[in-house]
This record gives structure tokens, sequence and C-alpha cells, in this order.
């Protein structure tokens, strides 16, 4: 019998204990606060003013903030409120409140950002003890990169009122595409904020301003720029544009600017620069000019061509020259500058700059010298490519060479 009034007795306590620390019966007692602050700063810890920041303030049950908030000069976005318990994540020993903000920050075709921060705080039913100002502080920092395009004549002046169409982005998020006109001074600026991650040991930016630019009295000209690094703060670049003009030597265009051949030459010019020879060739500008071989007047075209062949011979180089470029402007212009009697033939010189391994390269010169009717025949289909080579003179680096194609 009193064995049986002892097991009594202990329930009675043990039902008591319970009560008293049961999540149920302290749940909403302890006050628990949870605040966030957010800050927005640049590589010199300065607040960025005007960036909007949207959130979304949650507890382990419910949304319980959805707003907005535009960052001030002088000021951090502060956020605190009190979190009811987690359930699924408490017990009879304690309670935990659990919260996250979550947020999006974006300055209109500059900038867009979004992460998350969590707090995690306890209540032990035990001795009552809770931490209960948790406080997550988070820190977010931009680099600034201002961009800038100067456009200039092959003199450096400033060009006024070119058309530039342009996309800057990072990390793939296209912020800004935009089509305007260059300023008295010929430029035209813009800029980007890029996130700082303190995880990534890398240097490297992840943003890119990309231009197209068109005048109608120059050859346009596209292309892309990047920071050097995620720090660099002003990136800017110098573009020449070129007119047909500038592709005559100076001397030569005087003597030749109310005559006939010009027009022939400026419609060569725009056939090479507009239908493209290829992408790793260019003709180099004030090169095309009357220069004497044997004492024979020759019409002078100077090309620069990247080689990256780095298997090839330099006369495998050669072959291929002629292959991909020499045959094509033969065809292309030959009718066009057969009819005039100033010059005999073609010195068609082409500088290749092999690629060895960034920054080592070395150069060789090609010139094809080609007589005039000779070249004729080759356009009109009497003559073989080969039978072109061997009535021609070919050097390679002032060395005269036999070249064969098979």
């Amino acid at each position: 019998m009193n064995i049986v009034l002892y097991i009594i007795f202990g329930l009675q306590i043990f039902l008591s204990c319970s009560s008293q620390y049961s999540p149920t019966s302290e749940l909403l007692k302890p006050e628990v606060t949870h605040k966030y602050e957010l800050s927005i700063v640049d590589l010199g810890d300065i607040p960025i003013e005007g960036i909007r920041i949207i959130y979304s303030l949650k507890d382990s049950a419910t949304v319980k903030t959805d707003s907005s908030h535009i960052s001030l000069p002088d000021s951090s976005l502060h956020i605190w409120f009190k979190p009811i318990p987690s359930l699924k994540f408490s017990s009879l020993y304690f309670t935990k409140y659990y919260s996250t903000l979550e947020y999006e920050l974006e300055l209109q075709n500059r900038f867009y950002y979004s992460g998350d921060e969590s707090i995690i705080s306890a209540h032990h039913l035990v001795d009552n003890s809770i931490a209960n100002n948790e406080i997550r502080k988070t820190k977010i920092v931009l680099s600034k990169h201002n961009f800038q395009l100067d456009i200039r004549d092959i003199e450096g002046s400033p060009i006024l009122n070119s058309q530039v169409e342009y996309e800057m982005k990072c990390n793939e998020n296209v912020f800004n595409r935009k089509t305007v006109l260059t300023d008295k001074y010929g430029s035209i600026s813009d800029f980007v904020y890029e996130y700082i991650d303190k995880s990534d040991p890398s240097s490297d930016s992840n943003c890119s301003l990309s231009y197209t630019i068109e005048n109608e009295n120059y050859y346009n000209n596209s292309g892309i720029i990047t920071p050097s690094s995620k720090w660099e703060t002003n990136i800017s670049r110098k573009i020449i544009l070129f007119k047909p003009i500038d592709y005559l030597e100076e001397g030569f265009y005087a003597t030749i600017q109310d005559s006939e051949l010009l027009g022939k030459l400026l419609k060569v010019v725009d056939n090479i620069n507009l239908d493209k020879l290829d992408d790793f060739t260019l003709l180099r500008t004030q090169s095309i000019r009357i220069v004497s071989f044997k004492e024979k007047p020759f019409l002078r075209f100077a090309f620069k061509n990247i080689s990256y062949s780095l298997m090839d011979s330099k006369y495998d180089i050669g072959k291929k020259i002629f292959d991909d470029l020499i045959r094509r402007l033969i065809n292309l212009n030959s009718k066009t500058l057969e009819e005039s009697n100033q010059f005999y033939g073609y010195d068609l010189s082409v500088t290749s700059i092999l690629i060895l391994d960034v920054p080592k390269f070395r150069e060789i010169e090609y010139r094809f010298i080609i007589p005039k009717d000779i070249a004729k025949k080759y356009a009109n289909k009497d003559i073989t490519g080969q039978k072109m080579l061997d009535s021609s003179v070919i050097l390679m680096d002032g060395e005269r060479i036999e070249l064969k194609l098979q």
C-alpha cells in the first residue's frame, strides 16, 4: 500500500514540473527581439545614396513585413521585430526563434543584387535564460566602375554626334542598353556598381561595356571594354574612327586627289573594310602609295595579320596568306584598277604577327609583287594561282622565296 502511494505522489510531482516547463505555458512570455542592420557602402566605406532596397522579413511562421527603402547617405536600414517561437525546432527544454531577412538591391540601369540574412535565438526553459537582443549587421560593399569612350579621328580631334549603341552588364545581368550621341568632346560616359564578394579571392571584374559606333563619314567600330580588376574605378578607351582617305599616304593623296585613280582607290578601300577580308587582317592606315621595285612603279597596300598557327613553318604561313588574303584581294579589286596607267603592278605587303605566348610574338613580312597583267589573267581565270605566284616576286623579310601551293 505504501509503495502505491509513493508512486502516485511521484507522478504528481513529475506532472507538475512538466507543466511548469512546457513550451505552451511559457511560449509567449519572453521578449525576444531580432534586429537587422543593412548598410551599403563604396570601396572607401562611404554610404551610397539612392539604392532601392526591397525586403521581406519572415519569422518561422509568417511574413511579417514586405516593404522597400531608399538608401540614404548618412544612415543604414534598421529593422527589428519580435518573432514568434518555432515549434518545429523547440523541445521540452528550450524554444527557438527563427527569422530571415530577404532583400533585393537595385539602382535603375546601374546595379542589382539579392541576398538574405538569418537570426536564430533560443529560450532555455530550465533557467529561463534568453539572448533577447540578437542583432545581425550586414555591410554590402560596391565598386563603382565609370566607363568612358573618347571618339577621335586619325589626327586626334574629337568626333561629335557619332551614334554609340552600348550595353553595360555585370554577371550576365544587363543593366543598361542605350543609344546616344557623342558630346562636344567626342565622348560618352556611364557607370555601374559591382558587388564585392568577400568570399571570392579573384580580383577579376565581372562587368563590361560593349559598344558599336556609327558615323556616316567614317567606318563603324565595335568592341568591348572591361575593368582590369573589380576595384578599378575609371575605365576609359580612346577609339579612332577611320575614313577612306585615311588609308592613303598623305603625299600620295596630294598627287592624285584630282585624278580618276582616287575614286577607284577609295572604292577599293571600301571593298576591303566593308567586306571584311577576315577577322585577323587589317589594312594599315596611310599605307597606300606608289613604290618603286626594279625601276617600275607598283601600287602598295600594307596589311597586318594576326596568326596563332604555332606549328606552321614560315613558308606554310606565306601559303596561307596567299590563299586567304592575296587571292581575294586580286579577285575583288583587280578589275577596278586594271585600266590605270599610273602603276605597273601591285605590291601587297602583309606583316604576319605570330603570337607565340602572350606577350611574346614575332613578325614576318611577306611581299607579293604582282605585275598588273598577271593579276588580270588570274582574275579572268586564265591562269592558276600557282602560275600567278611563279610570275611574281615573293619576298619574306626581304629575301626572295618560292611558294609551292601543293
